[in-house]
């Protein structure tokens, strides 16, 4: 064998383990990168309901710092580069943040899925090994959840001890449950509108996919044999299945949780934040539910013309987490303050 062909091999065995290590950034993602401010410390933890470890990267000021904030985003892959933008302006004010790549995502072991209770267990292990390090044994540590990372939160939250979890940043979240947001969703999103079939129709098919849902969520059915339940129910409406968008075992596994409770007994400091333009999340319903609660430790922000990301204009994919100033200098002077 040449000399060539041994120096080749060996720059192709290195290129592959360093590629095979090589943390993902997806196009809505940003990296930060490393400052003089800033340090930056990769922080695994095991899951041990499911047997699996996730990986995440905690970076803190080097200055004295009093916080983390742990930062849970909506649905869809996401990394520890999720929410740059935000994550940058906490560590600019002396705030630090804990972001994991999601289950089969960048470092993390597992398959990647968008069940809301595997996302919990995850959050809830996260938080748990972050309170078990001694450092950050005299720091607050709270969760920041957006959209299903702000259900997943909540029901963390809920099945933590309750010292666990210090405050809550709640972004554009169902507050009762994802029933009331499939709803309007039909109502404001092309994607859930069914060709040929009207508005109350549509609400009319989700209502008895709903009512069967509740019906078998306590008795012991898997998620396949309550969704074929349903595929039923929708070809005997007339409908096409191909056509319904609101059917998956995604949605199946979210229709089956509230978060109704967990919001009116709340004991930790709180902020919900949504956007008026919000097409995913109804802010005028779930502002009105929120204050009907009378929870004096929730804090309620609706800030006009901004959308579910609390962006403005339209939503690209390279734009997401593009926050506007205005939603997160509340979030930092609500931070600040609690």
């Amino acid at each position: 064998m040449s000399l060539n062909r041994n120096i080749f091999l060996i720059f192709f065995l290195i290129f592959s383990v360093l590629s095979s290590n090589a943390q993902n950034v997806f196009s809505h993602e940003k990296e930060i990168t490393p400052e003089i401010d800033f340090s930056f410390s990769e922080i695994n933890f095991h899951n041990s309901h499911d047997n699996l470890w996730l990986s995440g990267t905690l970076i803190t000021p080097k200055t004295d710092y009093k916080k983390i904030v742990v930062i849970v985003p909506g649905s869809g892959k996401d990394t520890r580069n999720s929410h740059y933008k935000l994550t940058k302006k906490l560590l600019k004010n002396n705030i630090a943040v804990y972001r994991f790549d999601e289950r089969g995502v960048g470092k993390s072991e597992g398959k990647f899925t968008s069940n809301i209770l595997n996302l919990t267990h995850d959050v809830a292990f996260a938080i748990n090994h972050l309170k078990s390090v001694d450092t950050y044994q005299d720091k607050q540590i709270g969760l920041l959840g957006h959209s299903l990372g702000g259900m997943a939160a909540v029901t963390a939250y809920t099945i933590l001890p309750k010292s666990q979890v210090d405050f809550l940043i709640q972004i554009a979240s169902p507050v009762k449950n994802f029933a009331d947001a499939s709803k309007y969703q039909i109502k404001t999103l092309e994607q859930y509108q069914i060709k040929n079939k009207t508005y109350l129709e549509t609400i009319n098919l989700l209502d008895t996919l709903l009512y069967i849902t509740h019906q078998n969520k306590n008795l012991n059915i898997t998620d396949t044999k309550l969704r074929n339940k349903g595929l039923d129910a929708i070809k005997l409406k007339g409908f096409n299945i191909n056509d319904v968008n609101f059917w998956s075992n995604t949605h199946i596994n979210l229709f089956k949780e509230d978060y109704e409770i967990a919001y009116k007994t709340l004991k930790i400091p709180t902020i919900y934040i949504i956007g008026s333009n919000d097409q995913y999340i109804n802010p005028l319903a779930e502002v009105k539910r929120l204050k009907n609660y009378n929870n004096p430790y929730i804090t309620v922000k609706v800030i006009s013309n901004l959308n579910h990301y609390l962006t403005s204009g339209t939503l690209t994919n390279s734009m997401l987490y593009n926050i506007d100033k205005r939603a997160s200098d509340t979030i930092l002077n609500w931070i600040e303050k609690i």
